[in-house]
């Protein structure tokens, strides 16, 4: 709950980061950092770790 008031009131986290509990599995799981993305190729596949901040519904072309 502390965590939430944080990032709502100040935009980030202070006291703890979310995903600390799991770090090192994510570390282990990533294959890139949002850090080596203007060094990678087009047409790179792989797999990043993160938090969504927020999420925008939209429609497709038939209404779903």
């Amino acid at each position: 709950m502390r965590l939430a008031f944080e990032k709502e009131m100040l935009g980030i986290y202070v006291s703890d980061h979310p995903l600390r509990e799991i770090a090192e599995e994510v570390r282990r799981a990533a294959d890139y950092s949002l850090g080596d993305i203007d060094e990678l190729k087009d047409g790179t596949t792989g797999w990043f770790a993160g938090i969504l901040a927020s999420v925008t519904p939209r429609p497709t072309k038939r209404g779903r």
